[in-house]
């Protein structure tokens, strides 16, 4: 049956990938890896605008992170082939995953957005 505290955090716990690891936001991201993360797995989140992932990277499994419009769109090409984020996840994972930089940048309409930049 669990713990009262086990059932709350399972009931706040919107991915299975996320249990156990605090979530950092794409500021700390930037500033406490600045030569990028290595992506190892993720799962996809609903929110008001649509779908995005959530990450888990090689360099602190511990945390995890929320991704954007550039990430999401990278999550999407990996699932070409994949039926389940579990599985392209594993597949990922087995091939060592991959390095991204993460940074800020603005569009041309002043909106602020965070770049991918892949680099291994």
């Amino acid at each position: 049956m669990g713990t009262f505290k086990e059932k709350a955090l399972a009931a706040t716990t919107v991915s299975k990938i996320m249990e156990g690891r605090t979530k950092i936001s794409t500021d700390e991201l930037i500033t406490k890896y600045p030569e990028g993360v290595t992506i190892l797995g993720f799962d996809w989140m609903n929110g008001e605008d649509g779908k995005y992932p959530v990450c888990i990277f090689e360099e602190n499994g511990n945390e995890c992170f929320f991704g954007g419009t550039a990430l999401t769109s990278i999550c999407e090409a990996w699932m070409d082939g994949f039926a389940t984020p579990e599985d392209c996840s594993l597949a990922l994972a087995s091939e060592g995953g991959v390095k991204i930089k993460f940074s800020k940048g603005k569009t041309k309409g002043n909106r602020n957005f965070t770049k991918c930049e892949v680099i291994g």
